[in-house]
């Protein structure tokens, strides 16, 4: 699987066409004409070394390298935007006119966005190691080869036609569709390699494997480069291949875990395949629970960011009194939307969800007396969720009280509110109503917010692991 190695050099249509004169004149365009990243690099590193040694190229090509491929480990919205901001610069050459510049870095950002894309959603398809590898190395390949202008121009000449056919060529090409399946099972088994307390640190295993991942796929770079240019094997540059690579994808790992931020770091376990940033579950005392398995259950919901919080928790104005929190604040502050899925569902909800800015207002207060209050939510103007509870934030629990309380605390709320509305002057029928005890008529509150009172608060869609479901929790405690 070649696609690594492809993602980190300039011009990969060398790496996979067998038009050996074309694969030529592009190198020599890239050493005659760099690019702006690859110039500017080459400026930084003069400052403190001087000639124009082996070493210093290599050291070169590597930073440039991890310049261009650290976005693309990135999480969020600025790892795509750095993703195409790296690629096009990456496309643009120093030496070419500015409209020319404009439209090299235009194609370079299409490259970068199309890539995240296909690094993200193909690398997170449940499919066999072989068909991923192929179907990942292939789409990198046709996007690499299809959005480098260079492609389309033979002895300086404009060659539509051949950019066309080498960009199918390079997808199509059975023995590199070996490679990828290669390298791809290559890179898959470095988990189970690592000692499960590094397998499981997110920057040991996402760095591990962009190194193997670089290493192998610059290797079988190199060996085939060789057998199709009917070189005699040189291992020396086999190994100077690998290595370089290796430092390049592990060097770029590392620095797009860094700049990811703490929420959404991830932790790879196929290389373009994440495992969502896990929070890890609150512990169930008092309740029954069921375990399930930690990688592949949970929970997706919106997450309150700072303002947000701070205004549930410590500026709640309810008809211009500030409410105060009666007990302790949750762990977290979030809107469940779906429980008991898997990662992989997990992230295809939060890919939904991150394309859309629902609006979630606060339209009600229910409280337990005996330790339970929640805000009741409608997520745009929809008060329940797919699962028929409804949508909350869980605001104040007292000693022992756990989160998950918070649904039977609005349900029974709202009940008992319809049920003293509605005129009923006994209790004769308000355990079947309610499915409370008429003894605790008064134990829990529903308060509707008026409309100037309610409010819009911002949260961020997230998954989070769990170790229990809903219908095995113990009813709440009187």
């Amino acid at each position: 699987m070649r696609f690594m190695a492809e993602i980190q050099k300039p011009v990969s249509t060398d790496a996979f066409s067998d038009d050996s004169a074309h694969r030529r004149l592009l190198a020599d365009a890239q050493q005659a004409n760099p690019s702006l990243i690859d110039s500017a690099v080459d400026g930084v590193v003069s400052m403190v070394w001087s000639g124009d040694s082996d070493a210093k190229k290599t050291t070169e090509t590597v930073i440039s390298g991890v310049v261009k491929n650290a976005p693309l480990f990135m999480g969020g919205a600025k790892g795509i935007l750095l993703t195409d901001l790296s690629f096009g610069l990456a496309e643009v050459k120093t030496n070419d006119s500015l409209s020319q510049q404009g439209f090299e870095f235009l194609a370079g950002a299409g490259k970068g966005a199309l890539t995240k894309f296909a690094f993200h959603h193909i690398g997170n398809r449940d499919w066999g190691v072989a068909a991923k590898g192929m179907a990942m190395g292939s789409s990198m390949r046709f996007i690499d080869t299809a959005f480098t202008p260079g492609n389309y121009s033979s002895n300086g000449q404009q060659d539509i036609a051949g950019g066309v056919d080498r960009a199918i060529h390079a997808a199509t090409k059975v023995d590199a569709l070996g490679i990828d399946a290669l390298t791809f099972g290559a890179a898959r088994f470095v988990p189970g390699v690592l000692p499960q307390q590094l397998a499981e640190n997110a920057f040991v295993s996402r760095t591990a494997l962009g190194g193997v991942t670089g290493f192998t796929s610059g290797v079988l770079g190199e060996v085939e480069n060789q057998i199709s240019g009917k070189e005699k094997f040189d291992f020396g540059n086999i190994l100077m291949a690998g290595g370089r690579d290796a430092a390049i994808m592990s060097a770029s790992a590392a620095v797009g875990h860094g700049l990811t931020s703490p929420e959404l770091r991830t932790s790879t376990n196929d290389v373009g395949k994440t495992k969502l940033s896990v929070e890890r579950p609150e512990t169930t005392d008092g309740a029954e629970k069921t375990l399930l398995p930690a990688s592949k259950s949970g929970y997706v919901g919106y997450f309150l960011d700072s303002q947000a919080i701070d205004k549930v928790q410590n500026n709640l104005v309810v008809e211009g009194q500030r409410v105060a929190m009666p007990w302790n604040p949750p762990s977290t502050f979030h809107i469940t939307s779906k429980f008991g899925i898997n990662s992989q569902v997990g992230a295809d909800w939060i890919d939904a969800a991150a394309k859309t800015t629902p609006e979630l207002k606060v339209i009600g207060i229910a409280t337990d007396n005996t330790g339970v209050q929640a805000l009741h939510v409608s997520v745009d103007g929809e008060s329940l969720r797919g699962d028929g509870h409804q949508y909350h934030i869980t605001r104040s629990l007292a000693d022992g009280r756990k989160a998950y309380e918070s649904i039977d605390t609005i349900d029974k709320a709202l009940k008992v509110k319809q049920f003293k509305e509605s005129g009923a002057a006994s209790g004769a029928d308000f355990k079947e109503s309610t499915g409370v005890d008429f003894e605790d008529i008064d134990r829990y509150i529903y308060k509707p917010l008026a409309p100037q009172d309610q409010f819009v608060v911002s949260a961020e869609p997230r998954y989070k692991e769990t170790d229990t479901t809903p219908a095995k929790r113990s009813k709440n405690p009187k």
